[in-house]
């Protein structure tokens, strides 16, 4: 299996991860990688501040589309 390093800060453009808008960016890439089977690690690194906004769309709205059990084993943040 396939391990993909997601980097939030470029993915977004913004050491600010604050808006709906910024977590559907993030949301698309964490599901195209899903889809494909792969691991996906989402790098926050460049990430000086976030909101509550972008992390329900981003990560939250996944357990809308994958169970939890799925999301567990494929899906890590550092």
């Amino acid at each position: 299996m396939t391990t993909t390093v997601l980097n939030v800060g470029k993915i977004i453009d913004s050491p600010s991860a604050l808006t709906r808008e910024q977590g559907l960016l993030l949301q698309k890439e964490i599901i195209s990688c899903l889809n494909n089977n792969e691991k996906v690690v989402l790098d926050c690194n460049e990430i000086e501040s976030s909101l509550t906004p972008f992390w329900n769309v981003s990560i939250g709205k996944l357990y809308d589309l994958f169970d939890e059990d799925m999301l567990s084993s494929h899906l890590s943040i550092i």
